[in-house]
């Protein structure tokens, strides 16, 4: 499982746009960390758009083309639990913090996939 979120990892670095993934189910509406961490791709020079889902599938993200990488911020076990499934990157919060170069894959790992 490492593996294949480092490999999501390295392939979002290279991204020139992120869409942030608000869920709109109970308990999956996290507003704020989506706009921060749509703050935090425009300081670093990438384009952000916020999305509001219902069902976060891999039919749900090939509607936006464009897009080169996903931030999950409703449930991250659906970003860990099967990303072949998708076709671009789907990242937890913690993930996007280590594109973003707030912190780092040893630090990620030393806290836990889920820490904040």
């Amino acid at each position: 499982m490492l593996k294949q979120r480092w490999a999501c990892i390295e392939e979002a670095k290279r991204a020139k746009n992120f869409g942030v993934l608000i869920g709109l189910k109970l308990g999956q509406k996290r507003f704020e960390e989506a706009i921060k961490i749509k703050g935090i791709a425009e300081k670093n020079g990438k384009a952000a758009f916020l999305f509001a889902v219902r069902e976060l599938s891999p039919e749900t993200l090939m509607e936006f083309p464009s897009v080169d990488a996903y931030v999950n911020t409703a449930c991250p076990r659906i970003s860990l639990e099967a990303p072949s499934k998708f076709r671009k990157p789907v990242l937890t919060l913690n993930e996007f913090m280590v594109v973003a170069g707030e912190t780092s894959w040893e630090t990620l790992l030393r806290n836990g996939l889920f820490e904040n």
